[in-house]
């Protein structure tokens, strides 16, 4: 198992797991063009593989994402881009990318380890288990594994993520289609991409979410004799847990189709504040500066 490590203050700017109630960071479904780098080399497998179709594709944009969690997004991309399932053969992220190893080009990135968060090898590359989850949703392929996190993620709505960690948990779908599936993936600056590719587009799939709970977080305090006197530092905002209920319409031709995809819960993230020293009482400050103390104390010493 890979190394973890919690993720202690260090000096300059804290760094913050999400805010209490987060607006997801910018994305969401995409359609063509899409801003692909390699895009000859993208046509050719298309060509070759005969999937000329855009099927579904998603983006995410990081905001403010860490070095090491940024080279490994890249990094799974660049191992995920030009993957082909045939028909009827089930994709896994763990056996494509994985292992997610520092001998593999992997750095210790973020991630959750239940209300926490840590590093580990590997760190961000859930991520593109998330945006793979969404475009498989609206590929209208079925799920064969998935998993969501322990609290709540900034870029997907609450419902819509799937985490990984190699030899514990997977994100697996199965290709049902006729034709292969070609799937392409670049993280373009600080947006990552995941599109699929196939022979026919699917049928409008709508994702659908109902809050059942909110639970509102606690706050740790740690004390900081580094701080000035009587001032705070935040360290993680914190997060509300959440539980949500999510579904899927599917419009064909003849009807509406609704698919329960169950509830997921997501437990609340403590706001962790740092506090200096305490300050000296304002009247006491003023008159061991005015000297007054010093005259009083002279009195009273023996």
């Amino acid at each position: 198992m890979a190394e973890m490590h919690i993720i202690e203050p260090t000096p300059g700017p804290p760094p913050d797991a999400a805010p209490a109630q987060p607006e997801n960071e910018p994305g969401g479904a995409v359609s063509e063009p899409l801003p692909w780098t390699a895009g000859d080399k993208l046509e050719t497998l298309k060509l070759r593989h005969d999937t000329p179709v855009l099927i579904a594709a998603y983006c995410a944009t990081l905001l403010d994402p860490i070095l090491a969690e940024q080279c490994n997004i890249r990094l799974a991309a660049d191992l995920l881009a030009g993957t082909v399932v045939p028909p009827g053969e089930i994709f896994s992220q763990n056996n494509r990318i994985g292992p997610y190893t520092k001998a593999r080009g992997f750095k210790d990135g973020p991630m959750y380890a239940g209300s926490r968060l840590i590093t580990s090898e590997g760190g961000g590359v859930c991520k593109i288990a998330s945006l793979l989850y969404n475009v498989v949703i609206l590929a209208n392929l079925p799920v064969v594994e998935r998993h969501p996190h322990s609290m709540t993620v900034p870029y997907v709505p609450p419902g819509q993520d799937a985490t990984v960690a190699y030899g514990v948990c997977d994100f697996r779908f199965k290709n049902t289609n006729s034709g292969p599936i070609l799937i392409w993936s670049e993280m373009i600056g600080n947006t990552l991409y995941i599109a699929f590719y196939g022979q026919k587009p699917p049928p409008p799939v709508k994702w659908h979410h109902k809050i059942i709970r909110r639970s509102k977080f606690s706050t740790e305090y740690r004390y900081n004799p580094s701080l000035p006197p009587g001032t705070e530092r935040v360290l993680v905002t914190g997060l509300e847990g959440i539980v949500v209920h999510t579904w899927l319409t599917i419009e064909t031709e003849r009807n509406t189709i609704r698919r329960d995809l169950g509830i997921d819960y997501y437990q609340p993230c403590p706001r962790v504040v740092e506090r200096g020293p305490m300050k000296k009482p304002v009247l006491a400050a003023k008159l061991q500066r005015s000297g007054y103390f010093w005259f009083l104390k002279g009195l009273l010493t023996p």
